[in-house]
Order: structure tokens, then C-alpha cells, then sequence
């Protein structure tokens, strides 16, 4: 009979712990966004534009729920480490709402999988933002360089840390040339330009003028010269590298040139002509003969969607 009872106490209590015990409570997430990994930046003119992707997910794993604003940080330090200075901010919460609100008339004809794995296929809302590069940096550091970080925070205020950082170069830019004009010499065609004053000298910088050219009908340019801005210098260049019985367009650029020891590059960005020109060239009769041509002048454009 003892027997019988012991068995029956030990089957208990192995059916009790085999429910097992549960583990131990987890704090409830903090809903901040996963730091930004792809912040990209690039100087165009007297602007620097930033862009990157928004967070999807939370630093522990879970979609974002409650995102809130994106602060822009600068600094003049190579390594931030907390966001000392504002530049602005962007409504995060807003553009990947705009940018992934369905059709109207309807929902989505594209079902969302509840997998995780086929919601991170989907294109990245892209977000971004532009500023005037500030004078007062650039005239302390014309040859120095702006670092940027972006810090996404939530709803609460809060946020997981600064994204990767990027720089842009400090140094400053000439204005456009103006009055482009172009004629068929026995040379070549003679592309001239109004000169632009000559800019103060600053060790480490120089300044060009770059001509581009791109035959009418194409998408892309082709930078057919260069021809350093001083004041020894004309503001012309011929073309002898055209294709008769053709239409071109040319477009006159100032590029600016950053050199530092042992390293020399060319900054990623231009200043776009005022005027673009075409120029449509006819095949001479004869080869003394000056060729005919026919210039036809625009109105000032904005930047150029060619290169």
C-alpha cells in the first residue's frame, strides 16, 4: 500500500516539472530605431544634400512602430559622438507614410507576407536632406571638410545613437560662366565664355573650367576640355573632335580642385552654365571653305540633367 502511494507522488511531480518554468520577464521595448547604416552625402554647388534609408526595425528586433523625427548633426569633429549640433530635422514618420501609402481608389493590389524575411526585400523608403554649406565654417576651413551624422529618434524623444558619418568638403564654388557662345572657325568650333573674376588664391584650391558637350538626341555629355580659371588664361576652347552633319549641345561649367599632401582629387561637384547653346554644324562644299552654322540660344535652365 506504501508503495502504491509513492509511485503515485512521484508521477506528480515529474508531470509538474515537466511543465516547466517559465523564463524571466523581458522589460518591454524601447522602440528605438535601429541606427541609420547608409547615410550618404554630396556637394552640389553651394549645397550639401544628405540621403539615407529610414529604419524598419527597432534594436531589438521588432518593426518599427512609433518612429519620430530625424535629427541632422554636424560638426567640424571627425568623430561625433553625440549630436552637439542641429542643422534641422525630417519628419521621418511622414515620408515613409507618403512613400508607402497604397493607390488610391483602393488597397494594394501587392499582399503584404507577414514573413519578415519577404518585408525586407521591399525598397527602402528613402529620406533626405539638403542645406547651403554654412559660411561661417567655410571661412574658417576653406579646404577643411563638414562631417554629418543623422540620429532617428522615436515618438518619446529617444534614440539608439548616431547613423555612420560622412563628410563634405568645405571649399567654395564660382559662379556659373555666362554669355556661352560657340562658331565654326577653320580650327574647330570656338566654345567661348565671359570671364569670371579671378577668385582670391587659397593654398590648396584651384579652379577650372570645364566644357561639356553632348550631341542632341543623347542622354549623357562629354567633357571635351578643361582650361584653369586665371587670369593668363582665355575663356575659350576649341572643339576638334565633332562629327559633321551634326547637332550638339555645349555647356560651360566651373569645377573647383581640393589637393592636399600627398593626395589631390576633385570635389563631386559643378556649377551648371546659364546659358546652354546648340549647335547645328552643315558639311562644307568645300575644304577651305568656311563651314555654315547656325547658333541657337536658351534662357538660363536649371542644373543639368546631363553630365
Amino acid at each position: 500500500m506504501n508503495c502504491g502511494k509513492s509511485v503515485a507522488i512521484l508521477i506528480a511531480v515529474l508531470t509538474f516539472a515537466g511543465c516547466g518554468a517559465p523564463g524571466a520577464p523581458q522589460p518591454p521595448s524601447l522602440q528605438l530605431p535601429r541606427p541609420v547604416e547608409d547615410l550618404r552625402a554630396e556637394r552640389k554647388g553651394d549645397e550639401v544634400f544628405l540621403t539615407w534609408s529610414v529604419p524598419t526595425e527597432t534594436t531589438d528586433g521588432q518593426l518599427v512602430r512609433r518612429l519620430g523625427a530625424t535629427r541632422i548633426c554636424r560638426s567640424m569633429q571627425v568623430a561625433m559622438v553625440r549630436c552637439t549640433e542641429v542643422a534641422g530635422e525630417v519628419p521621418t514618420a511622414k515620408i515613409a507614410a507618403a512613400q508607402t501609402k497604397p493607390p488610391p481608389g483602393g488597397q494594394s493590389s501587392k499582399k503584404k507576407s507577414p514573413n519578415k524575411e519577404a518585408q525586407n526585400k521591399e525598397p527602402a523608403v528613402q529620406a533626405s536632406f539638403v542645406e547651403q554649406v554654412p559660411a561661417n565654417l567655410q571661412a574658417q576651413a576653406p579646404t577643411g571638410f563638414i562631417n554629418y551624422a543623422v540620429e532617428t529618434l522615436n515618438t518619446n524623444g529617444r534614440s539608439a545613437g548616431l547613423s555612420n558619418q560622412v563628410q563634405a568638403p568645405l571649399a567654395p564654388v564660382l559662379p556659373a560662366p555666362k554669355n556661352v557662345a560657340a562658331r565654326v572657325t577653320p580650327d574647330g568650333i570656338l566654345v567661348s565664355w565671359e570671364k569670371i573674376m579671378r577668385p582670391v588664391e587659397i593654398p590648396g584650391l584651384a579652379y577650372k573650367y570645364r566644357v561639356h558637350r553632348r550631341a542632341e538626341g543623347s542622354a549623357s555629355g562629354t567633357v571635351i576640355g578643361e582650361v584653369p580659371v586665371s587670369s593668363g588664361n582665355p575663356a575659350s576652347i576649341t572643339d576638334n573632335t565633332f562629327e559633321w552633319e551634326k547637332t550638339y549641345w555645349y555647356r560651360v561649367s566651373t569645377a573647383t580642385v581640393l589637393s592636399q599632401p600627398q593626395k589631390a582629387f576633385q570635389v563631386p561637384w559643378r556649377k551648371v552654365a546659364s546659358y546652354l547653346l546648340a549647335l547645328a554644324i552643315a558639311l562644307p562644299r568645300r575644304v577651305q571653305a568656311q563651314p555654315s552654322s547656325r547658333v541657337r540660344h536658351f534662357k538660363p535652365l536649371p542644373p543639368a540633367s546631363w553630365r
